[in-house]
């Protein structure tokens, strides 16, 4: 424990020197290095014992010697308390010891009692640090795991010296260890090359190591909040030591910084990787910021000298070994005894009291919970902005430091409302509405912007919220009533409508359903002839993207008296027009709601359907294409199946050797050991009861060639192995007989 917090303290100086001394600096590859060895000087110099003549703690460890002779006062023995005693002159003798001893174990057992006390709560204290080790480097190991999965399960190529991942949707593009992650269909042409060089620069210069110490750190020291602030200066450098070198190999600073507000997407909570989009004003800044002199060099000399004067403070000390003591003189001669009077008859003495024992030692603290995230200091929030017309569409980001939290909203504003914007300069400006006001610190270059926001509800309102029976939301969910424009009277038309739930009434302010977008939804809705819906189904509507438009769509494809949750579900699996017209092109134009539906959730198209006529299969129903489809018939396997000579009754058997794994190193396996006679149903039982070649060759080294098929596949029915033929056969048993004596188990001996 004691190494620990030595060396969480050695962390700490560096990240406050590091902060407030060297972080402007443009010194970015001694910046790297330095935040690196610090990591590790702050974990090795604990382990260095300093001479006694170059520590300053000798002075203070001698007299704590001195005075620390006898530490515990000793415990009587109970043998030697006087409790049985029956002469008054000799109580009265022995009455100043006795009361010596039980003063002294009294002291005993209060300094025992204490040690107990401070001894259980280290150790909760310590099995604390170890569950919040644990529960950390699990979640390493889970974002290692997210990786890797995302590496295996996306389609990869290599373009040049960089291998891709191909993502799908609006994730950001990344990079960790030899592959970049990005979506290219998201970026023009330009826009992907400054991501490719930016991500290209992380590769070579092996980032990925920097943030995987960084998060090895914070599995070491996750109670130490410096170690948490210590891997957000890794991550920030690195950002500013790519960008310089991306510049300086001749990109155009301005349309580079572009392509930055251009790639704002919202960042994942993953900290093992690189992101594009990382800290974008702060790295704007550092682009533009003077280049560092060559007079600050001394500041990377003073932290390696601060942590080497540590030592002299902080570490253990050499320890001489002590000189023996002198031995003591010898006491003198006791005198000898007189004989006393024979003492006059008392009364029996009182009982003395018995020695008090030690108390018990009182019941462990409860282990103190690791800290929660600080929502205040912790939370970063962004963001980028465009100039549309007459206005100006946002896209926010709220994160924080430690990867707990992140949201992502893209709303657009009137310019007039926002008042003059700041250009070719960092400035503030500000919305104000009912549910409270939001400003904005940054700037505009042309018509894109970057900045940072905060965001102070308004009281009034959320008093309002309260009284009407909604009860309390914290900033992040009234940041949405903000984004929405939910009003006092709006929330009181709510509350008689629809009585929404508080989870209810967040989600209406989180995909934005003002109320001039609910009146209109309820209109649309019984025109097309819907009864008029909850909240709930309202919200399923937006998040699907589900308009008048749609319905009419479906409508004039035919599809007439659905009810919503069948529109719901035509809309998550792509049902539309033009597929319905796909479909009607391939015979399929008197199908049933369910039917297309089944068409549509496994991607069956015109495609799959010639593929399948390709095979010979023409005319199939739509559950015989929903069905191959389902068990992965392709043409490419079955005539790859057809050129080794199969011929296959129906596309039943296709699927078959589809859904048992089949493959042609099994059929060429088994031929080549002479079994050329097979029919597709014997490959089919031979992959079901695990028939291999090795499975036949292994019983030849017992003499038994040229074996019958079905003998091998009853051998593996019966569980009749080479080695429970070589350990019971007799001579001139065949393998018929061992599957037999398998059965039956008689005796033959």
């Amino acid at each position: 424990m004691n190494y620990l917090l030595h060396a969480g303290t050695l962390l700490a100086i560096c990240a406050l020197y590091y902060h407030f001394v060297l972080r402007s600096e443009t010194y970015f590859t001694l910046n790297r290095w330095l935040l690196i060895g610090s990591i590790a000087a702050s974990f090795l110099l604990p382990l260095v014992t300093v001479p006694a003549a170059l520590s300053l703690r000798v002075a203070s460890t001698s007299v704590v010697a001195s005075t620390s002779v006898d530490p515990l006062p000793a415990l009587p023995v109970l043998a030697d308390l006087p409790v049985a005693l029956t002469s008054v002159d000799l109580l009265q003798e022995r009455t100043g010891s006795v009361t010596t001893e039980v003063v002294a174990t009294d002291e005993a057992s209060n300094v025992v009692g204490s040690l107990t006390t401070e001894v259980v709560a280290t150790q909760w204290v310590w099995y604390a640090y170890l569950g919040g080790v644990l529960l950390f480097g699990l979640r390493l190991l889970f974002q290692l795991a997210l990786l890797i999965g995302k590496t295996i399960g996306r389609p990869g190529y290599r373009l040049g010296d960089l291998r891709i991942v191909e993502l799908d949707g609006e994730e950001g593009p990344y990079s960790f260890w030899n592959r970049v992650y990005l979506n290219p269909g998201n970026y023009d042409r330009a826009t992907l090359d400054c991501i490719l060089d930016h991500e290209r620069v992380h590769l070579r210069q092996g980032h990925g190591f920097d943030l995987l110490l960084a998060e090895l750190l914070l599995v070491v020291q996750w109670c130490n909040p410096f170690a948490w602030w210590y891997r957000r200066a890794i991550e920030d450098n690195l950002e500013y030591l790519t960008d310089a070198q991306v510049l300086r190999h001749g990109t155009d600073p301005v349309h580079y910084q572009l392509s930055l507000l251009r790639v704002a997407a919202p960042v994942r909570s993953r900290s093992l990787v690189t992101h594009y989009n990382h800290s974008l004003e702060q790295r704007i800044i550092m682009m533009k910021a003077k280049r560092s002199s060559s007079r600050s060099g001394w500041k990377y000399l003073a932290l390696p000298l601060l942590l080497l004067f540590s030592l002299t403070s902080f570490n253990a000390v050499a320890q001489q070994p002590p000189a023996p003591p002198e031995a003591p003189a010898p006491p003198p001669a006791p005198p000898a005894p007189t004989p006393a009077p024979a003492p006059a008859p008392n009364p029996a003495p009182a009982p003395l009291p018995a020695p008090p024992s030690a108390p018990a030692p009182p019941p462990p603290p409860p282990a103190p919970a690791p800290p929660a995230p600080a929502e205040g200091t912790e939370t970063r929030r962004s963001w980028t902005a465009e100039i549309d017309g007459d206005r100006v569409c946002f896209a926010f980001v709220v994160r924080n430091n430690n990867g707990y939290y992140n949201s992502n909203s893209e709303r657009c504003f009137p310019t007039a409302a926002l008042g003059e914007l700041p250009r070719d300069r960092i400035g503030e400006f500000s919305l104000t509405r009912e549910s409270g006001t939001m400003t904005f610190r940054g700037m505009f270059d042309g018509d894109e912007g970057v900045g940072t926001f905060e965001f102070a509800p308004a009281a009034g309102f959320v008093r309002t919220v309260a009284d009407q029976g909604f009860g309390t939301f914290d900033n992040r969910e009234l940041i949405h009533f903000f984004f929405t424009d939910i009003t006092a009277d709006y929330l009181t038309y709510l509350r008689k409508a629809y009585d929404p739930s508080h989870d209810e009434l967040v989600q209406v302010a989180v995909f934005s359903i003002d109320q001039a977008s609910l009146a209109e939804v309820g209109r649309y809705l019984t025109a097309a002839g819907f009864d008029t819906p909850g909240l709930e189904k309202i919200v399923q509507l937006r998040i699907f993207s589900i308009d008048k438009a749609y319905i009419d769509e479906l409508v004039a494809a035919g599809f007439r008296g659905l009810d919503l949750d069948q529109v719901i579900q035509a809309k998550i699996h792509g049902l539309d027009t033009d597929f319905v017209k796909e479909m009607a092109g391939l015979g399929f134009d008197n199908l049933h709601f369910d039917e297309f539906i089944q068409l549509a959730i496994h991607k069956v198209d015109a495609e799959y359907v010639a593929e399948l006529a390709s095979l010979g299969f023409e005319g199939l129903g739509a559950q015989d294409i929903v069905s191959a489809k389902i068990h992965g018939v392709s043409a490419r396997k079955a005539k790859e199946m057809m050129d080794l000579g199969l011929e296959f009754d129906g596309l039943r058997e296709i699927q078959d050797f589809s859904i048992h794994s089949v493959t042609p190193g099994l059929v060429r396996g088994l031929r080549d050991l002479g079994y050329t006679d097979l029919d597709t149903r014997d490959f089919i039982d031979a992959r079901i009861h695990g028939v291999t070649p090795d499975f036949a060759a292994s019983y030849a080294d017992l003499g038994y060639e040229d074996i019958p098929f079905r003998t091998l596949i009853d051998l593996r029915i019966h569980g009749v192995s080479p080695e429970f033929v070589r350990e019971n056969r007799r001579e001139g048993d065949s393998l018929r007989d061992m599957i037999d004596y398998k059965i039956m188990r008689h005796s033959r001996r």
